[in-house]
């Protein structure tokens, strides 16, 4: 379980960040 959290949470920040990332571009 804490294996998966350490997985998912990094991706969640990636896309959250990329997502902050196109909304200034655009």
């Amino acid at each position: 379980m804490v294996l998966a959290a350490a997985v998912i949470v990094p991706l969640g920040l990636l896309f959250f960040i990329s997502g902050l990332v196109v909304n200034l571009i655009q």
